[in-house]
């Protein structure tokens, strides 16, 4: 206790007599900025990605000012950024810079440099295989094209368009998108060209080409062939002819080779040229109704009026489709591909139809093998206009009388919208009513003048 008690005064007084230190206050020290380049940085396209960072020694950074050659500086919070340096063909060398700033508003005074040559390659651009329209099209047309760019397709920033010899170009600005479709084309000869153009501004050396024939609209009923040859069109059209329709009056649309390659050109020539009146018949197999349903029911939707000749469209897979059973009223499948022959077998007689449909010619009979018929019974919507006669045979070629021909709505209902023959009238005897059924459901279900 002796040594504390002389020891503490002494710690005393040493500490009295310390002088206590002065502040002696230190300038901000300005922050230094460092640059990363990512990827080489000889010669490289005109896209690259830039980091940058800085360190402060007495506070913090706040942001950077980065510039590009001699832009103005611009003022970023972010520690990267893709840049495009925009070049040509040749090699172009491009300043990028930047400067940190620290929390009280110091900026580095030495700036972050590199030089960065570039070099710009151009887009590659062509249409998508086999996508093009067909040699002859209505007034619509949609057109399909892949680009490429070696410095990377995400550097494409769109495409220029235009018909035949305009001087002026259509300008999409995105380069995502990969078609286009163009309507209201006037008749003749036409040539679609489109190329592309990168983020530096280089364009497409080679363009996307193609030269078809747009044929006019004509009338509001649209004939649509779907059977190759053309022995079934000629009767369809002399048809057209006996109710005084020429081919001034209606339009005729081949898909016996197939549909257009985009849906957008289908739907436009059901619903959107002005037609409503379709007729489309089919030949003995192969049809390409299943690729335009969605546009029918659409069309159907609106009011519009399709007679549809077709066998072999519904079958026990597809009696489940919505089409068949929503827009033709198929509701059951009692017959499957049997044969209608043309003599000493069944006809189709008026007498059998439930209800008497009135206006339809009594019989209807074959002059060759109809072949590939699907029969059925309608739902409750519909009224079957024309049955088998019960087969009488060993063969059982189907059995009781079920229906080849429906009309929706019910008769009682008003006139026609939807009338479906599962059989080709192309293939019946033409002397025995033929035209005039067609007569009846033009004129009177229809309306057509």
């Amino acid at each position: 206790m002796k040594k504390l008690a002389i020891f503490l005064p002494f710690l005393v007084m040493i500490s009295g007599c310390m002088k206590v230190p002065q502040p002696n206050p230190v300038a901000n020290q300005p922050p230094d900025t460092h640059l990363f380049v990512e990827g080489r940085t000889d010669t490289v396209g005109g896209r690259q990605i830039m980091h940058w960072w800085g360190n402060d020694p007495d506070g913090y950074i706040v942001g950077y000012y980065i510039k590009i050659d001699t832009s103005d500086w611009i003022w970023t919070t972010s520690n990267e950024s893709l840049i495009i340096f925009h070049s040509e063909s040749t090699v172009i060398e491009h300043r990028f810079q930047a400067k940190a700033v620290d929390n009280e508003g110091a900026e580095d005074p030495t700036p972050a440099t590199v030089v960065i040559p570039t070099i710009n390659t151009p887009p590659r651009i062509a249409f998508a295989y086999n996508s093009l329209p067909q040699d002859t099209t209505f007034p619509v047309a949609t057109f399909y094209w892949e680009a490429h760019d070696d410095d990377g397709d995400q550097t494409i920033a769109g495409y220029m368009w235009k018909l035949d010899t305009d001087t002026t170009w259509n300008i999409i600005d995105d380069g995502s998108v990969g078609h286009i479709t163009i309507r209201d084309i006037q008749p003749g000869e036409r040539t679609f060209t489109v190329k592309a153009f990168d983020e530096a501004g280089a364009v497409s050396p080679d363009s996307a080409t193609y030269t078809w024939y747009v044929k006019p609209v004509r009338g509001h009923i649209l004939l649509v062939d779907d059977e190759s040859g053309d022995n079934a069109g000629r009767f369809y059209r002399q048809i057209l002819d006996s109710l005084g329709l020429d081919t001034t009056q209606y339009s005729i649309w081949g898909v016996e080779h197939g549909l257009p390659y985009s849906p957008y050109d289908i739907s436009a020539i059901v619903n959107d040229l002005g037609f409503d009146v379709i007729i489309w018949y089919t030949g003995n197999l192969d049809n390409h109704i299943t690729g335009v349903q969605g546009a029918l029911a659409t069309y159907i939707d609106n009011g519009k009026k399709l007679f549809l000749i077709s066998q072999n469209i519904i079958n026990q897979r597809s009696t489940s489709n919505m089409f068949v059973k929503q827009y033709l009223h198929v509701d059951t499948l009692i017959a499957v591909d049997k044969n209608l022959f043309p003599s000493g077998n069944p006809v189709y007689p008026e007498s059998l139809i439930v209800g008497c449909i009135e206006g339809y010619p009594d019989t209807l009979s074959a002059t060759t093998i109809v072949p590939y018929i699907d029969a059925f019974e309608p739902d409750s919507m519909a009224d079957a206009i024309y049955r088998l006669t019960e087969a009488h045979d060993t063969t059982a070629l189907w059995p009781g009388t079920p229906a080849v021909a429906v009309r929706y709505p019910k008769v009682e209902n008003g006139n026609a919208q939807v009338i479906f023959f599962s059989l080709q009238l192309d293939k019946m005897d033409k002397r025995h009513n033929i035209y005039e059924l067609f007569r009846h459901v033009l004129r009177d279900e229809f309306g057509t003048k």
